[in-house]
């Protein structure tokens, strides 16, 4: 009997350090959404005999959201508004802003960490950028082209729910020309769309874990 009582005191004093043995359930993604703001950069997408249009940087702001698959892959989304950009025409000779055009974006895709607390992250995936009109100036259609989104992000670890996020994120987009049926001016512009461009914007927010591990 006395063997038995101090088998058990044994075994509760080392449970502790038994417990550190097994590795940490955590995972690098939970489900949390991060608003934010920023400002985003717009290559130029369109061209002609007499210039190069595309879009003026602006503010952007947007939503990212996000909910585990695996232990250090998460799903994640993203929203976003530049409601300040305008269609920008550069020639050989000037460069104006015409007229307000703002751009939207939205992607989905997968984040991932090298290991499940590393407060660096990696994301990859792929979505649609629009705007309220083409980048070239007397084209009345709106613009909708597909792009790839890459990223990169770090979050400050904070005590609760709610910490800090910033995240530089990459677009290449793959721009369409406008129709000649769409033109309000010069039709005999051929107005040319580039094989691919490349966009980015800096985002800070504020990331809100929604339920789990934090």
């Amino acid at each position: 009997m006395r063997s038995l009582v101090l088998l058990a005191l044994t075994a509760l004093a080392s449970a502790p350090s038994l417990r550190g043995q097994f590795p940490d359930d955590r995972r690098a993604f939970e489900p949390a959404i991060t608003p934010w703001i920023g400002v985003a950069s717009y290559g130029a997408r369109l061209s002609s005999n007499v210039g190069k249009a595309s879009y003026s940087g602006s503010v952007t702001a947007g939503a990212r959201a996000e909910m585990p698959l695996t232990r250090r892959v998460g799903l994640m989304a993203s929203a976003t508004i530049s409601p300040l950009a305008e269609q920008k025409f550069e020639s050989d000779i000037a460069s104006q802003f015409v007229d307000r055009a703002p751009v939207y974006r939205a992607d989905v895709g997968l984040g991932w960490r090298f290991k499940p607390r590393a407060p660096v992250f990696f994301y990859g995936g792929g979505g649609i950028v629009g705007a309220t009109k083409t980048a070239y100036p007397d084209y009345d259609e709106s613009a909708l082209d597909p792009n790839v989104a890459f990223a990169i992000g770090f979050d400050r670890a904070s005590g609760g729910r709610l910490s800090f996020r910033a995240v530089y994120a990459s677009y290449l987009v793959f721009p369409s020309a406008p129709s000649p049926s769409s033109a309000s001016g010069n039709t005999a512009l051929d107005v040319q769309a580039k094989s691919a461009v490349y966009d980015w914007t800096l985002e800070l927010g504020g990331r809100y874990a929604l339920g789990g591990r934090h």
